[in-house]
C-alpha cells in the first residue's frame, strides 16, 4: 500500500487526533485514515449535490417571474422547473 508523510502538523491537531484514536481503541494511523475517508466522501457528496441540485441563477429568475406573473411556463427545459410546484410547466418542443 502506497505511504504518504506529513509534516508541520500543528502540535494541538495531533493531540486532538491522539486522543481520538485513544477513544476510539484505534492506531493513530488508523483513526487519520478513517478521519480522510469521512471527509473525502462527505466533499464528494457536497460536490454532488451541488452541481446535480441547484438550478441556475437565470433559471431561479425565470421560474420566479412566471409563479408570480404567467398563468403557465412554456420551456423545452422541463427538467430545470419541475421541481418548483407553483409553476405550471408545458413542453411544446415534444
Amino acid at each position: 500500500m502506497p505511504n504518504i508523510t506529513v509534516r508541520n502538523i500543528p502540535e494541538e491537531l495531533l493531540n486532538k487526533l491522539r486522543t481520538l484514536s485513544t477513544m476510539e481503541r484505534r492506531s493513530l494511523n488508523n483513526e487519520i485514515l478513517i478521519i480522510l475517508e469521512k471527509g473525502l466522501a462527505r466533499e464528494s457528496n457536497r460536490n454532488s449535490r451541488k452541481t446535480a441540485s441547484r438550478p441556475k441563477d437565470a433559471d431561479i429568475f425565470i421560474a420566479a417571474t412566471a409563479a408570480t406573473r404567467c398563468d403557465m411556463l412554456i420551456t423545452g427545459n422541463v427538467k430545470h422547473f419541475n421541481r418548483i410546484a407553483e409553476l405550471r410547466i408545458e413542453n411544446w418542443l415534444r
